[in-house]
């Protein structure tokens, strides 16, 4: 058999599992590989490669022991200065947000070393949990210039929050400065986001900048790994790290 006739039948028992996927409920167990090839006429080599495919894409879980479970895809956001709402909405999904915390104190010395504002200056520090049609996404932990947004209300975090500045105060945030790293939650972050403490997750930490190039924003978000996968694209003219220079208050 031909390279593309093998492909070709994948891409077929492919599509047919998809059908099947689509009459079940998330969580729902698959039948077996044996059950499944039988079925389709196929060869359970075949059978594995349509799976791969479909795991890759996160619609299929694999657990040892147990066996093979519908999933829903996971949720793809860019690597690009977008609010999760922003995001949510370009994938067709409703977002949400519960706020956890939301209180105005002083800066301490990290705090305001990072913020570029005096020690006891005063900040906003709030915690968000982000939701895309009802199920946690992302824990948000992040911490505001209070001059930059004097009113600044609990309701301004329950929407888009990059809208809200815009609209309200006319800050706009035009760029940022992101590390990535794959974490471990700790068992509260593990209870909002409804995972084990055993999961992986996506930690991006940073700071926002406004239309003049002034820090306003540092922060903290926790991404579900089995839910959420982050994309950016790159030119040859992109070759290595550049960080952004904020501008000092």
């Amino acid at each position: 058999m031909t390279q593309e006739a093998v492909t070709s039948k994948v891409d077929l028992v492919r599509t047919q599992l998809l059908n099947l996927i689509d009459q079940t409920e998330e969580g729902t167990a698959l039948p077996s590989e044996r059950i499944l090839a039988a079925r389709f006429q196929v060869a359970r080599m075949t059978l594995r490669r349509a799976m791969d495919d479909l795991a890759f894409d996160g619609l299929i879980v694999r657990q040892h022991g147990r066996g093979v479970f519908t999933a829903r895809p996971k949720v793809a956001g860019r690597l690009a200065v977008s609010s999760f709402s922003e995001d949510t909405r370009r994938r067709g999904l409703t977002p949400g947000t519960r706020v956890i915390a939301f209180r105005k104190g002083r800066a301490d010395r990290n705090v305001a070393r990072q913020l570029r504002i005096p020690v006891n200056d005063f900040a906003y520090f709030y915690t968000r949990l982000r939701l895309a049609d009802g199920v946690p996404m992302a824990l948000q932990h992040c911490t505001l210039v209070a001059d930059a947004v004097p009113d600044l209300t609990e309701e301004d975090l329950t929407g888009s929050l990059y809208e809200s500045l815009e609209r309200r105060y006319g800050v706009k945030i035009n760029g940022a400065t992101v590390d990535l790293e794959a974490v471990m939650p700790d068992a509260r972050s593990a209870e909002l986001l409804t995972i084990p403490v055993s999961q992986p997750c996506i930690q991006l930490r940073g700071f926002g900048l406004d239309q003049t190039g002034r820090v306003v924003e540092i922060g903290r978000s926790l991404f579900r790994g089995d839910r959420y996968r982050l994309s950016s694209s790159f030119s040859r003219g992109d070759l290595g790290p550049r960080r952004a220079r904020p501008n000092a208050r």
